[in-house]
């Protein structure tokens, strides 16, 4: 994480440099011991590395805040920051270029952005199938292609993808946390599709109900926000037209940056015509 941030890596350096080189001639100086001196140095390198990634890990959580607060546009110009840094080679590639692409993908996603978003995960294949690569990160790759072809109305891809999605839960060392993550994950999208590719009346009043029960779980304001924007969509297939409204209200007034506001004014000024 530390790469990411180009002032941290400087100062992280200038800090490695300067310090190392105090601890190196002061163990020399008191006692004489290369051996002592380079291993109290190695030490040294390894407490300001850990100290300067807790830094990152800070600031990677406020970025993450900016998604969950709606503030997608803050959110996807940092991730465009570090995808520059990965593509012209300042960053270790192998360990955060499926972090940084995911990332990057979820902010192009929630600006509306579907063909920008499936650029950075289409040519990701070979990178996803690394079994290094955290099952959380390959999840949210798939979520994310998911939602994105079902975005372009490109649903038979979504359905490629859906189903990979639920084959990982056979996954081996899939443990119940993350099996929960994935039932959810693929039940979501499922339902998406379906009122999306087949809006029938009993898929709609399925997908209202899904909907409404887990509007009731959700924390984060974005999960709010988009589940209102879905529930909205519902109620216009079911000319429910009160019920529309008040979920539309509630995106614009919540929804910041998210491009689900501007949809919903446009919506609301069809409704008004």
């Amino acid at each position: 994480m530390l790469k990411l941030y180009e002032d941290l890596y400087k100062k992280y350096t200038l800090v490695v440099i300067l310090g190392g080189l105090f601890v190196l001639f002061l163990t020399l100086f008191l006692t004489f011991s290369i051996i002592l001196a380079l291993f109290l140095c190695t030490i040294f390198i390894f407490v300001v590395a850990f100290f300067f990634n807790i830094q990152a890990d800070k600031r990677i959580k406020v970025v993450s805040k900016h998604y969950y607060d709606c503030d997608a546009e803050t959110y996807t110009k940092t991730y465009e920051t570090f995808y520059k840094r990965l593509k012209i080679g300042i960053t270790d590639n192998k360990e955060l270029e499926p972090f940084v692409r995911i990332g990057l993908s979820t902010g192009y996603i929630s600006l509306g952005k579907n063909k920008e978003a499936l650029d950075i995960l289409s040519d990701f294949n070979p990178i996803f199938k690394n079994t290094k690569i955290s099952m959380m990160n390959k999840v949210t790759y798939l979520n994310n292609l998911i939602v994105v072809y079902r975005n372009l109305k490109q649903y038979e891809e979504a359905k490629v993808r859906l189903n990979e999605l639920s084959e990982m839960i056979n996954y081996p060392k899939v443990d119940n946390e993350l099996k929960y993550l994935i039932e959810s994950a693929y039940m979501s999208n499922k339902i998406s599709l379906d009122i999306y590719e087949n809006p029938t009346k009993e898929n709609l009043k399925y997908a209202e109900n899904y909907y409404k029960d887990i509007l009731k779980l959700s924390k984060s304001k974005s999960d709010i926000v988009n589940y209102n924007y879905k529930l909205a969509y519902i109620n216009e297939k079911l000319k429910n037209k009160k019920a529309e409204l008040k979920y539309l209200n509630f995106v614009i007034e919540n929804g910041r940056s998210l491009y689900i506001v501007k949809e919903a004014k446009n919506r609301i000024q069809e409704i008004n015509n």
